[in-house]
């Protein structure tokens, strides 16, 4: 059970369209990917860099028995495509507009599985959900082909985690798209459900934690259920795997490098939060939901999802620790009191349209670079120890400071003066250390 800071949010961004489009596209992206799968394995496009126009020729000539290269280009560009809102034309050349799509397909045709996790970690990331549909379960080599059976009412309800899966569901009601009718949202509430009772069931080392249904119902959303059971099967144990042991305590260990990396790259930021006590609870729900607990925008948290899948795990921390660092004028500002800054640290997603999330996301990058988890583990077996040593011996200096003053408070003849001057001597010693 987790403490989160805030309370679910939806994805205020997801229209009808998108979001039926989403889930009915599910068998054909495997449909998709079959046909790619099927074809030899020495093809190579350009991916936007050379002869476009080849290019797309050579993709809209590529026929099977109910998909054309035309219809492909329409699946995978649908939402460049499709701008009749906005008035402007039609492209003529998805490729030229769009040259990363190409990529993307080349990189599928292939079968470049590190090809996709580049350009899921570039800017923008996989661009739409036709695509995720296509390369999440990639990134995770998820295996589509298993056939696990569903388990039967009784084998989920008498699950030990089943009511609490359900309770945290039934709250996750502005998780779904506003759109969507009651009935339709009942149905997918109880798919996610089921999504998460057949991983855990299969996965009997796993313990579910508060938050997961948040990352599942995003898969849900995109994939479909089968597909998202195939990919949060395979994230739960890789990705996730830390946050599902049978307690929080290696989460609680990963969190504190936030705190280690703040106080390296911004010592005065690194004091501050250090000295008011406030902790990285404030980001428990950043990190194990992925930011889908907390960011209300449907295509942030889909660009999120790309560069999670397709990074080291450990990116959530690193993404969170430049958040702080870039908030961190308006921290200092705060006064320096454990509940005001615990708040304030809790509220700063909520104007996510202030951030600017790709350049925290290269910054991310840069801090994963600077301090490999390796290092962050070095770290931390010696700022614990050099915090607590700080904090007793400011504790001492505190005493002796009060301690010189009672002595001179009992000697009338000491001038105040004097006294206050043996103070600041010693404090400045303290600095100067």
């Amino acid at each position: 059970m987790t403490d989160m800071c805030s309370s679910s949010t939806s994805f205020e961004d997801l229209g009808d369209e998108e979001n039926d489009s989403s889930l009915a596209n599910n068998n054909l992206a495997q449909s998709l990917l079959q046909k790619f799968e099927s074809l030899p394995s020495n093809l190579c496009y350009d991916g936007g860099d050379g002869d476009n126009e080849e290019t797309i020729a050579d993709i809209q000539s590529l026929t099977s028995s109910d998909i054309s290269g035309k219809e492909l280009w329409i699946f995978c560009d649908k939402e460049f495509d499709n701008q009749s809102n906005s008035g402007k034309s039609r492209r003529k050349s998805p490729l030229d507009e769009q040259p990363k799509i190409g990529s993307i397909i080349r990189c599928l045709l292939n079968s470049d599985i590190d090809g996709l996790k580049k350009l899921a970690r570039q800017k923008f990331g996989l661009l739409n959900d036709s695509l995720r549909l296509l390369v999440w379960p990639k990134l995770v080599k998820a295996d589509m082909i298993e056939t696990i059976p569903r388990p039967d009412n009784r084998e989920m309800e008498t699950h030990p985690f089943y009511t609490q899966v359900v309770m945290d569901v039934n709250r996750s009601l502005k998780r779904f798209p506003p759109s969507i009718e009651e009935t339709q949202r009942l149905s997918m509430q109880q798919q996610l459900i089921q999504l998460i009772m057949r991983v855990l069931i299969k996965n009997p080392s796993l313990y579910y934690y508060q938050g997961y249904h948040d990352i599942c119902v995003t898969f849900l959303l995109i994939l479909g259920e089968e597909m998202a059971f195939h990919v949060v099967d395979s994230i739960s144990r890789t990705h996730l795997k830390q946050h599902m042991e049978k307690t929080m305590e290696t989460t609680a260990d990963l969190m504190e490098f936030i705190l280690i990396m703040v106080d390296e790259e911004d010592g005065q930021l690194g004091d501050f939060m250090y000295k008011s006590g406030v902790g990285t609870i404030f980001a428990l729900s950043w990190v194990i939901t992925w930011f889908s607990h907390i960011f209300r925008d449907y295509k942030t948290v889909g660009r999120l999802f790309d560069l999670f899948l397709a990074d080291d795990p450990m990116l959530p921390i690193y993404l969170s620790t430049t958040i702080v660092l870039y908030k961190k004028d308006d921290i200092l500002k705060l006064d320096c009191e454990m509940a005001v800054v615990h708040q304030y640290l809790c509220s700063i997603l909520e104007r996510e349209e202030d951030l600017p999330i790709e350049e925290l996301i290269i910054q991310a990058k840069e801090l994963f670079a600077k301090y490999p988890p390796d290092k962050l583990r070095s770290l931390q077996k010696i700022k614990p120890r050099s915090i607590v040593t700080k904090r007793k011996e400011h504790s001492a200096l505190i005493s002796l400071i009060f301690a010189i003053l009672d002595k001179g408070a009992k000697f009338s003849f000491i001038p105040i003066t004097v006294t206050m001057v043996l103070c600041a001597i010693v404090y400045q010693q303290y600095l100067s250390k």
